[in-house]
C-alpha cells in the first residue's frame, strides 16, 4: 500500500476534503508508541506543548497535556492538564479538570470533576467528587461523596462519607459514615448527620421527625428508668449560645465565603435567649444516681461537642408523672 504524506504551509486555514462516508483524518500510532508520546499535541509559537490527545486502547480518552501519561488501565478517561497524570492499574475511573484525579495510582470506579477534585488519592475506589478541590487531600478512601466548591477537601478522610455543599467538611482525619450538608457545615465525629451551618436558625417540615421504634428489633427491655429522682435533680437554665466560639472550633470560617451576612446572623442568634441544660450537668447526675441515660451526647473525641437530644427527656418524664400518680392515689386511700 502506498502511503501519502502531504504538507500544507497556509497563513489562514486548511481544508480537508474527501469522499463521502469515510474518515477524513486517519492517525496510525507506531508499534512502540507510548503514552508519553501522544497522538496529537497543540503547541504555541515557541513549540511548547498546549494540548495533548492522546489513547492507548478504544477504551481510554486523554485529552489534556500530561494526561494518562502512565495510564495501563481500562476505560479512563481523563480530560484536563495533568488528570490523572499518575494513573497506572486504575480503570472505570472519570476525572475532567486541571489536575483531577491527578495522583491516583491503582483506585478504580472514581468519578472527579473539577481542579484538583479527588487530587491526591492514590488507591481511593468508588468515590465521586465534583466541585473544586474537593475530597483533594483523601488518599485511599471507599465510598465518599462531595459536591461543590472544597467539599470534604482538608483532611484524609475515611469512608461512606457525604459532603454536600461549598466548603462542607470534617474537623479531624479518618471519620466515616458522616454527612454535613449545607455551606461551611462542619462533622466532629463519626456516624454523625449535620444539617445546617452554625449560622442556621430554624430547621421545620410539615411532620414530625420519626424515629424507628419497632419492639421486634429491641433487645434486653427492662423497665428500670429513674423518674422523679432524676427529674427533681436536674437544673433548667437561660443562656445565650456562643456560636462565634462554635463557629471557629468547626473551622467554618472560610475567609471571603464567610460573608457579612453570616456573620450577621451568627451575632442575630447570640441574641437569642434559650433555656435548656447543660449537657455535663445532665450527664453528671445521671451518673450519680447510675441511670445510663440516652439523652446525653457526649463527645466522640477531642474536637467533638457535647450535645442533648430534649426528646428523650420525655421517658423518664413520664416515669415521673406515672410516680407522682401512684402516689396521689396512694395518699387517696390513705384519707379514705
Amino acid at each position: 500500500m502506498r502511503k501519502y504524506i502531504l504538507y500544507w504551509c497556509l497563513s489562514a486555514c486548511t481544508t480537508i476534503i474527501f469522499g463521502q462516508n469515510e474518515s477524513k483524518l486517519v492517525i496510525d500510532a507506531s508499534p512502540n508508541q507510548t503514552n508519553v508520546n501522544p497522538l496529537i499535541r497543540l503547541r504555541n509559537s515557541q513549540g511548547n506543548d498546549l494540548m495533548w490527545i492522546h489513547s492507548d486502547r478504544p477504551a481510554n480518552t486523554f485529552m489534556g497535556f500530561l494526561s494518562g501519561v502512565a495510564n495501563t488501565g481500562l476505560a479512563n478517561t481523563f480530560i484536563g492538564s495533568v488528570a490523572g497524570n499518575a494513573n497506572q492499574a486504575g480503570i472505570d475511573n472519570t476525572a475532567v479538570g486541571y489536575a483531577a484525579l491527578y495522583d491516583n495510582r491503582s483506585g478504580h470506579s472514581n468519578t472527579a470533576l473539577g481542579s484538583y477534585a479527588f487530587a491526591y488519592s492514590q488507591s481511593g475506589s468508588f468515590n465521586t467528587a465534583l466541585g473544586y478541590f474537593s475530597l483533594a487531600n483523601t488518599t485511599g478512601a471507599e465510598y465518599n461523596t462531595a459536591i461543590g466548591y472544597k467539599a470534604g477537601s482538608t483532611w484524609n478522610n475515611g469512608y461512606n462519607n457525604v459532603f454536600v455543599g461549598a466548603n462542607t467538611d470534617v474537623t479531624t482525619a479518618g471519620l466515616f459514615n458522616v454527612i454535613a450538608i449545607g455551606q461551611g457545615t462542619g462533622v466532629s465525629a463519626s456516624s454523625t448527620a449535620r444539617f445546617g451551618n452554625s449560622a442556621t436558625g430554624s430547621y421545620g417540615g410539615w411532620a414530625n421527625w420519626t424515629n424507628v421504634s419497632d419492639g421486634r428489633y429491641k433487645k434486653n427491655v427492662q423497665a428500670n428508668v429513674p423518674g422523679l429522682e432524676f427529674i427533681l435533680k436536674l437544673e433548667p437554665v437561660t443562656y445565650n449560645l456562643d456560636v462565634s466560639a462554635i463557629s471557629h472550633d468547626l473551622n467554618e470560617n472560610q475567609g471571603r465565603e464567610w460573608n457579612i451576612e453570616m456573620k450577621h446572623a451568627i451575632e442575630e442568634k447570640e441574641k437569642v435567649c434559650q433555656t435548656g441544660f447543660i449537657a455535663q450537668e445532665v450527664e453528671r447526675i445521671a451518673r450519680e444516681i447510675g441511670f445510663d441515660f440516652s439523652g446525653v451526647d457526649a463527645p466522640k473525641n477531642e474536637k467533638d461537642m457535647y450535645g442533648l437530644r430534649y426528646a428523650e427527656f420525655v421517658v423518664p418524664l413520664v416515669k415521673a408523672v406515672q410516680e407522682l400518680s401512684a402516689e396521689n392515689e396512694r395518699l387517696s386511700w390513705s384519707m379514705q
